[in-house]
């Protein structure tokens, strides 16, 4: 049953012709000062809103029905389930300041000044052991110290494999969630369920990362541009990087928050219990970033590949898009810093693209990064 039902989902589309870079476009505030939110649609994902996808990705979405990637569903029904969830988060749980509120620079922005250290607090939506002991010999001895993985697992998939993921040397946290519920629908409760809990531990203080990067298992991550985009902005101010555009997250390529976003979230109306039937478009729904103020920056072109960055050195930037099939959405293969539906293989051999992989980027023998140690932590959900 659930085989016959991902196949209605899946759209077959004529491949697109080719777009032109992207653009970026900032939401004016109509008050004349700097605004904080950017909201960068490329053409192709304006094609995506649409017509859909350039790619058919029927085989890669039965084999990997745990992920909630916008790339593999049909998009009348993300569309319409948008339109749905919309209307329900009327209004939405993240609170944007409003033009005429001082408080959006006084208490949530240092406007101008960079951190010294950027911690990030990265959480993986996992399902296959194999594919995070693939990311902990490949990108993950690249991290800084002060970045941390944990891996966000449905406790029916963790109990299927107990002994796989106990071997895993990370963080776990695992999740009860509804067994009536299809895959996605599962999912989607882990993904509303981790991001509210990191907001809610923000908001009591107890949450030590400048930054919290929420990305799936099949994702390789790049993390010198990353470090070095955010080495430039603050914490302190609204911050959402994330792929796509505000009513379709691409949650695969992985969505970045600041502390001061996660602040911002009203976390008494996200629900993971409520039907979801995708978590990156649930949370499309209930972020709404597309208004003024936002804080949010579609398709960085830093982080989502539509430019390379030349002081970069070596192989600090990557070109993965060959070995990883939805590394790029530009429909050029160009450099970036995450590249999603990677296999096992690729996420080892993505950092080796140059002879002798990554560079630009001190690995863990200088800059200490170590991986957390195994130990399990059981939410229920619903």
């Amino acid at each position: 049953m659930m085989r016959f039902r991902l196949h209605l989902l899946v759209l077959t589309v004529k491949s697109l012709n080719a777009v032109k870079p992207p653009y970026v476009g900032t939401i004016s505030s109509g008050q004349g000062q700097r605004q904080p939110t950017r909201v960068t649609l490329s053409s192709l994902a304006q094609a995506f809103l649409e017509h859909g996808s350039n790619e058919n990705h029927e085989e890669a979405l039965i084999g990997q029905a745990f992920s909630a990637s916008s790339k593999h569903l049909e998009l009348r029904v993300r569309q319409e389930e948008y339109k749905r969830m919309e209307a329900m988060l009327d209004p939405p749980c993240y609170n944007v300041p409003g033009t005429g509120d001082k408080s959006a620079f006084l208490l949530g922005g240092i406007s101008g000044r960079a951190e010294q250290k950027t911690g990030m607090e990265i959480q993986i939506l996992a399902s296959r052991p194999k594919l995070i002991n693939a990311s902990l010999n490949s990108w993950m001895l690249h991290l800084p110290k002060d970045w941390h993985v944990t891996c966000l697992v449905d406790r029916g998939l963790y109990l299927k494999d107990k002994e796989a993921w106990d071997a895993i040397p990370l963080p776990i946290e695992t999740f009860t969630t509804t067994a009536t519920k299809n895959a996605y629908a599962r999912a989607a409760e882990v993904y509303i369920a981790a991001i509210r809990k990191t907001a809610q531990l923000v908001q009591r203080g107890q949450f030590k990362s400048h930054y919290y990067h929420f990305v799936d298992d099949d994702t390789f991550i790049n993390p010198y541009p990353i470090a070095n985009l955010l080495s430039t902005k603050h914490s302190s101010e609204q911050i959402v990087l994330a792929k796509g555009n505000p009513k379709n997250i691409y949650g695969g390529e992985g969505i970045i928050f600041s502390r001061r976003s996660l602040e911002l979230l009203t976390t008494e109306c996200m629900n993971p219990c409520a039907y979801m039937m995708y978590g990156d478009l649930a949370l499309s729904a209930i972020l709404q970033l597309g208004r003024n103020w936002s804080g949010a920056e579609f398709n960085t072109p830093e982080i989502y590949g539509s430019k390379a960055i030349k002081e970069m050195p070596g192989c600090a930037l990557l070109d993965c898009s060959g070995q990883c099939k939805g590394g790029n959405y530009t429909g050029s293969p160009i450099h970036s810093a995450v590249y999603h539906h990677c296999s096992a293989f690729n996420l080892m051999t993505c950092g080796k693209t140059c002879e002798g992989g990554l560079t630009g980027w001190p690995d863990s023998s200088t800059t200490g990064w170590k991986p957390a140690g195994n130990h399990v932590k059981e939410n229920k959900v619903c």
